[in-house]
């Protein structure tokens, strides 16, 4: 019988439950270290403008002299600086400027 590792709490501690018909058992130790697959996203900085940001197809409104963009996740803030970043399924996200700059690192179009 194969089972699922099911993580409680902070993964520290796991519990097994049986799956019904499988016949393997895939574990991946929740300490394990991940590098980010070399994709290439659409990134605009904020630096006043919205054209930019309104050609990413960005859905946004102005606050307080920032931007609120609509995410997967809802509502999000976009500072001046920060990053609009399109993922490789559309989706929009932002980045501090540090995060950006330390992440990713500019492609020939």
């Amino acid at each position: 019988m194969a089972y699922l590792c099911l993580a409680s709490g902070r993964g520290t501690r796991l519990n097994m439950a049986p799956i019904q018909g499988a016949n393997v058992c895939s574990f991946k130790d929740p300490g394990m270290k991940y590098r980010k697959k070399p994709v290439v996203i659409d990134a605009v900085q904020w630096l006043g403008e919205l054209g930019p940001i309104h050609d990413l197809g960005a859905g946004y409104t102005l606050v307080d002299g920032a931007l609120s963009i609509e995410t997967l996740e809802g509502k999000l803030r976009c500072n001046r600086g920060d990053w609009v970043i399109k993922g490789i399924v559309g989706e929009l996200y932002t980045c501090r400027d540090a995060i950006f700059r330390a992440t990713y690192e500019a492609v020939e179009a």
